[in-house]
């Protein structure tokens, strides 16, 4: 169906294309194909086609009722005038919901490590906190009612309703543990005080997926990619999701490293100064929220979607949730200890 609809989109809006090929899918709803192009039609030889679903969708909970368009042509509009280095938006065929995008190729920072076995780590991490800190800085500093990301928020709902994909992916229908009332009453009871805290963290916008496989690079340039689901979240949310990447396995002394150079960064580019022991504290309680929500999504895309290639990555998330449970939750820890082994 989606090649259909990419080959009348291709004919209609007359791009003159000699082949494309269909690349690897992740937990997407989105297609997407790489479009060779006749030799005569542009300069560009490639161009990246994004091919969406029917129907605008949304992620997560709450009022999404002013969402007219898709979110990533919304936000693309805004940031294209920001420094930020994204992809360019050749066509926006609304109809048949086709989107021709800049073939940026296909290195991301997942790849450059594991090609690189990681030489010069610290420079390559360094460099995409560079650019979330350009990223963070222009959404503060330009506020716009019109852009989505504005109006969504990590509210109390949505917190609430990751962290229970956890005990409805991974715990009953991964695992098949069933929790007794007791315990339930627990982790409700502690999950009310994650969700309490988070919302009290001062609250900026956020990527909300900003890790190794969503940072592309091209011409040494690191490029923001996949930012459709942006909305307000918690000031470290993005920082825990690129130093607490499912697929990328970092020494907690190398997180730490990180950190202290977003503190300095932060401080330099934006004089926004934070205390390292605060942030790292809250980094923590981030980090819990959000890797209790991606090991139950592991499972949700696997069952759900019939896509058991996220499994591979639920030991690195079950690890990042266990040291962190323990420091911070124990006697939720002790509740979730079978799930997280």
């Amino acid at each position: 169906m989606t090649e259909k609809r990419l080959i009348k989109s291709l004919t209609e809006n007359k791009i003159l294309f000699k082949a494309y090929i269909k690349l690897m899918g992740d937990a997407s709803t989105r297609v997407y194909y790489r479009i060779s192009l006749e030799d005569n039609f542009t300069s560009e030889k490639t161009f990246i086609a994004m091919v969406l679903p029917q129907k605008v969708e949304v992620n997560e909970k709450g009022n999404t009722s002013f969402i007219k368009e898709e979110p990533f042509i919304n936000l693309h509009r805004y940031l294209i005038k920001s420094d930020l280095n994204i992809p360019e938006i050749y066509l926006n065929d609304e109809m048949n919901r086709v989107v021709l995008l800049e073939d940026l190729g296909d290195l991301t920072l997942y790849k450059l490590i594991n090609a690189e076995n990681r030489n010069d780590l610290e420079n390559k991490y360094k460099k995409a906190i560079d650019e979330l800190i350009i990223f963070q800085n222009y959404t503060l500093n330009n506020e716009n009612n019109d852009v989505y990301a504005f109006k969504r928020s990590f509210d109390k709902d949505t917190l609430k309703w990751e962290l229970e994909h956890f005990v409805e992916w991974r715990l009953n229908k991964g695992v098949g543990i069933k929790l007794s009332e007791n315990n339930m009453k627990i982790i409700d009871r502690y999950f009310e005080d994650i969700v309490k805290k988070l919302i009290k963290l001062p609250q900026i916008i956020v990527h909300r997926d900003y890790q190794s496989k969503n940072i592309m690079i091209k011409d040494n340039k690191y490029y923001l990619i996949d930012f459709q689901d942006a909305l307000i979240g918690s000031y470290v949310y993005d920082l825990v999701a690129l130093l607490k990447d499912s697929y990328v396995e970092l020494s907690e002394d190398f997180v730490i490293n990180i950190l202290k150079y977003y503190i300095k960064k932060k401080k330099e580019k934006s004089n926004i100064e934070y205390d390292f022991n605060k942030l790292y504290e809250d980094f923590k309680l981030q980090a819990i929220q959000r890797k209790l929500k991606d090991t139950g999504r592991f499972h949700f895309i696997d069952i759900v979607r019939n896509n058991s290639s996220f499994l591979e990555y639920l030991p690195l998330s079950k690890r990042y949730v266990r040291d962190y449970l323990i420091d911070l939750y124990p006697e939720l820890y002790e509740i979730f200890q079978d799930a997280l082994k």
